[in-house]
């Protein structure tokens, strides 16, 4: 099965062709946008993905994205895929005229308990002080830019630093690190986006017994941490293989923190 795209209140196949050549979304990159997991056909999460949605819409000048038109779009095309694993992103774009122009695109296939993957750090850095920092927006060149250069050398994913040579993000997910017995996530201080799944591992982790914080890693520090994973809605807590030239294990709480994590989310469509 192909996926499938939400349009003014129609759905079209994933090809057809739905944007106007006119909206600054397309011309620009005026517009933010957030995928969701799909479980049994709905998406997780999507009350937390909404707010941050509407909060990064707030952020670069755009209109509160329709909320009501939004669940509305999510449950037809929930309702046309039926009960799947899969993905749903909701693209809210400056449309021609500023006035907002609304996107809902759904596909299966994506589930957790991929393998762990390998990383490096780029040779370029994130601007944690840009308006765009910790925006999930349309303009997403840099990101993509990163990830090819990763894949080029033979990795799957991207690690970027800040303007201060601590770490942010990786190019498509936020990272955890396991430390002397501690769980530790880079702050939104650091420019990093503020993850849905950072965010439920934040809330989530302490009351399964797992310590963890939010703090600044340097670039020198993350040349030795010896487990590490990256997280997001898609991949859910996926191990990391490896850093640059060096190899690493799966640290016991990162075990942990990725099955705890799998437990709930099955547990919560909507947390």
């Amino acid at each position: 099965m192909t996926g499938v795209i939400w349009h003014e209140g129609e759905i079209h196949a994933a090809t057809a062709r739905v944007v106007s050549g006119a909206d600054r979304g397309f011309l620009l990159g005026h517009g933010v946008f957030t995928t969701c997991g799909l479980l049994d056909g709905h998406p997780f999460a999507l009350t937390r993905h909404l707010r941050r949605l509407t909060d990064n819409a707030e952020r670069i000048g755009l209109p509160a994205p329709p909320r009501d038109d939004i669940r509305g779009a999510v449950a037809a095309l929930s309702s046309h895929l039926g009960p799947v694993e899969g993905r749903m992103r909701i693209t809210w774009a400056a449309g021609p005229q500023d006035h907002g122009s609304l996107l809902v695109s759904a596909a299966p296939g994506i589930s957790h308990g991929q393998p762990a993957q390998r990383a490096v750090t780029l040779p370029w850095t994130h601007n944690e002080r840009s308006p765009l920092s910790g925006v999930k927006s349309l303009s997403f060149g840099a990101n993509l830019l990163g990830l090819a250069d990763a894949q080029r050398r033979g990795a799957d994913e991207g690690i970027l630093l800040n303007t201060r040579g601590d770490v942010c993000e990786a190019t498509m997910s936020n990272l955890v690190f396991e430390m002397d017995g501690t769980l530790v996530t880079p702050p939104l201080s650091s420019g990093c986006l503020p993850g849905i799944t950072r965010e439920l591992l934040l809330e989530w982790a302490p009351a399964a017994g797992l310590e963890i914080e939010e703090r600044p890693v340097s670039g020198e520090t993350l040349r030795d941490v010896p487990h590490a994973a990256l997280t997001s809605s898609l991949r859910g807590v996926m191990p990391l293989s490896g850093i640059d030239e060096r190899e690493l294990t799966e640290g016991p709480l990162i075990s942990r923190l990725a099955r705890m994590y799998d437990e709930r989310r099955r547990q919560h469509v909507d947390p």
